[in-house]
């Protein structure tokens, strides 16, 4: 049976279930790392984040992006929760485990994509498809130019509608 853990606590037992598979994210293969997150959001549930509300889904994403450090081409997981212990504008919370590439020509090609699974029954599938990416085809095994595994509140941008 899954264990419940509390919102607040979800990037520290992220944590501890990497030390618990002896995974180094900044040592160990890009696919071993996303393997522990898949079977993370598999089987650890949080406290008042129910997948059939669509209060905890998890993310598969590619791409080659430039959050204004330079361009880089990224490979991840993240996980969203709609955490109940927020404020409204805050509630929405992402577990990111993202790995940082050399933006190289053959990276740059293969351009960016998503899928997203929304409970915890459709991790096979969502995990074939990430297996069957090229994106992950060529990154899995790769020495990564940084890593990062982080916990924050998602940000949404305000629209100026008078415009």
């Amino acid at each position: 049976m899954a264990s419940a853990i509390k919102p607040s606590e979800l990037l520290a037992t992220f944590r501890a279930r990497l030390r618990e598979a002896g995974v180094t994210i900044q040592r160990t293969p890009p696919e071993v790392s996303l393997r522990t997150m898949l079977a993370f959001y598999e089987n650890e549930r949080i406290e008042g984040c129910d997948p059939a509300q669509g209060a905890d889904t998890l993310l598969f994403h590619w791409g080659t992006f430039d959050w204004g450090n330079g361009g880089e081409f990224e490979l991840g997981l993240t996980r969203q929760v709609r955490r109940p212990d927020q404020t409204a504008d805050q509630a929405i919370w992402q577990l990111h485990l993202t790995y940082r590439f050399i933006p190289t020509e053959a990276l740059v090609s293969l351009g960016e994509g998503d899928r997203s699974s929304g409970s915890p029954s459709e991790v096979p599938e969502l995990r074939r498809f990430m297996e069957s990416t090229k994106a992950y085809a060529t990154v899995a095994q790769a020495k990564p130019q940084g890593v990062t595994v982080d916990y924050e509140p998602l940000v949404e941008e305000e629209l100026d509608v008078s415009a």
